[in-house]
C-alpha cells in the first residue's frame, strides 16, 4: 500500500514512470522502516543503504540532479552523525537519543530530497517527533521516563509526507 500511495497520488499529474518508481521506493522504504523501527526499535542499515543507492541511480532518470541527491545524502548523514556523536557523549551510561539507524535514515532522506529540499524533508519528522515527545511528557507516560523513543519512525513518516504525499507543498 505504500507503493500504491505514491502511484495513486502521482498518476493523474502525468509524472514519468521513473518518477513513479522513485516515489514508490521512497514510500515503501519510509513506511516499512518506520513500522519496523516503531515496533522493534531496529533500523536495518543494509536495506537503507540499498534503497539509498537505488535512489542515487534513479535520480537522473526521475528528473533530479545527481549532485544534489549525493550532497543531500552527505549532508543528512553528516548532520545526524554529528548530533548522534554529541548525544553519545552527553549520555555515556544510557541509551543515546540518536542511533546509527537514525543516521542511515537521514542519509536516505537526503538522497531522496536532495540538498535543496533536505530541510523541508526532515522538518516534518522532527516536528512530529517533538509533538510526540511533548505528549509523552504531558501525559506522564511510562515511555517518557526512558528518555528515548523510535525517532527514526517519525523521520520516516515526515519524509513520506513531505516527499510523496505533499511534494513541493
Amino acid at each position: 500500500w505504500a507503493a500504491l500511495s505514491a502511484v495513486a497520488l502521482r498518476a493523474p499529474g502525468g509524472a514519468s514512470l521513473w518518477h513513479l518508481v522513485r516515489d514508490a521506493l521512497i514510500a515503501t522504504t519510509c513506511l516499512t522502516t518506520a513500522l519496523i523501527d516503531w515496533r522493534f526499535r531496529h533500523v536495518d542499515p543494509r536495506w537503507l543503504s540499498l534503497a539509498t543507492l537505488a535512489l542515487l541511480a534513479l535520480a537522473p532518470a526521475a528528473g533530479a540532479a545527481w549532485p544534489d541527491a549525493a550532497l543531500g545524502l552527505l549532508c543528512g548523514a553528516a548532520l545526524f552523525g554529528g548530533v548522534a556523536r554529541r548525544g553519545a557523549a552527553l549520555f555515556p551510561a544510557g541509551p543515546t537519543p540518536l542511533g546509527a539507524g537514525d543516521v542511515f535514515i537521514a542519509a536516505f532522506i537526503g538522497a531522496a530530497a536532495g540538498l535543496t529540499q533536505l530541510a523541508l524533508a526532515l522538518l516534518p519528522g522532527m516536528l512530529l517527533a517533538g509533538a510526540y515527545a511533548a505528549w509523552l511528557m504531558l501525559a506522564r507516560r511510562a515511555a517518557a521516563r526512558r528518555r528515548v523513543f523510535a525517532y527514526g519512525a517519525w523521520l520516516c513518516l515526515g519524509a513520506w509526507l513531505a516527499l510523496v504525499i505533499w511534494p513541493g507543498g
